[in-house]
């Protein structure tokens, strides 16, 4: 019988961003109880964060994203949780050089490029996710691929279509169900293959870049 608990167990886990994604996959990722987590995030909650936010409510709305993250998550974890109410650059690398994975709840194109190289850098894979509108993309980006390249060749930002609350949640499943299944060594994505997925057709469909 696979044994998927053991196999996230002693890891450490880094989710970059605590959006819409991210504070589905913190909370995911805290549920399988690895050794630790580590989150990054220098926004804070607005009210427009309402619709598809998990942690973002009435009475988190004008606090930091990780701080709140990092008090709901305590409730439900055994893991160590390192917050970090800032935005990621490759400054703060050398926090998460002893991470086993990192998870990609970025929002913008430039900070993928950065994670992308941080992970060739200390030889960590990145298990990608974005959203837009009712789409949303799942990739592992292996250390010294050239994924975010392919997905983004002018480095440009696509147009933002409104996210409902069921759309991130089911990518940064996605993302964390790849996570697990990389660590325990059964059949992860491989390198240049992406799910993209249409929750209008409930179609998905993995394609080689």
């Amino acid at each position: 019988m696979l044994d998927f608990d053991k196999a996230i167990r002693d890891k450490t886990i880094a989710i970059i961003g605590c959006g819409g994604l991210g504070c589905n996959l913190a909370h995911l990722v805290a549920r399988l109880n690895p050794k630790e987590i580590i989150i990054f995030d220098g926004d804070e909650f607005s009210a427009s964060n309402l619709n598809r936010q998990l942690f973002a409510t009435q009475n988190t709305i004008g606090k930091n994203k990780v701080e709140v993250a990092k008090d709901m998550l305590l409730s439900c974890t055994g893991a160590t949780i390192k917050a970090y109410p800032s935005f990621f650059h490759e400054e703060e690398a050398h926090l998460i050089k002893h991470a086993n994975i990192i998870l990609d709840a970025t929002d913008n194109v430039g900070a993928r490029f950065t994670i992308e190289q941080i992970g060739k850098m200390y030889n960590i894979p990145i298990v990608h996710g974005a959203i837009n509108g009712l789409f949303g993309q799942v990739a592992i980006v292996y250390p010294g691929d050239t994924t975010f390249e392919k997905l983004y060749p002018n480095k440009k930002e696509k147009e933002i279509r409104t996210t409902y609350s069921y759309v991130p949640s089911l990518i940064a499943s996605i993302q964390v169900a790849e996570a697990v299944k990389y660590f325990a060594n059964e059949s992860p994505l491989k390198s240049y293959e992406v799910l993209c997925i249409d929750i209008l057709s409930m179609d998905i469909k993995k394609i080689n870049i």
